[in-house]
């Protein structure tokens, strides 16, 4: 892993970051550390987001080739 030299700052509901700290906690690892892999995996190529039935306006979702 490279040097942790920058800052990223997310908004988010209270009910969703509750479930994904409890995943985090479940799965016995720290929500910090899942976010970065989450992020690198994606930046990798290596992560596929699933759309929702959610408003396209309201999320964001890669299609995968």
């Amino acid at each position: 892993m490279s040097e942790l030299n920058t800052q990223l700052h997310v908004r988010t509901n209270s009910d969703s970051l509750s479930a994904f700290k409890d995943r985090c906690k479940s799965m016995n690892r720290q929500y910090q550390d899942v976010l970065r892999e989450m992020i690198e995996a994606f930046a990798d190529d290596r992560l596929s987001i699933v759309p929702t039935n959610i408003n396209q306006k309201d999320s964001y979702y890669v299609n995968r080739k």
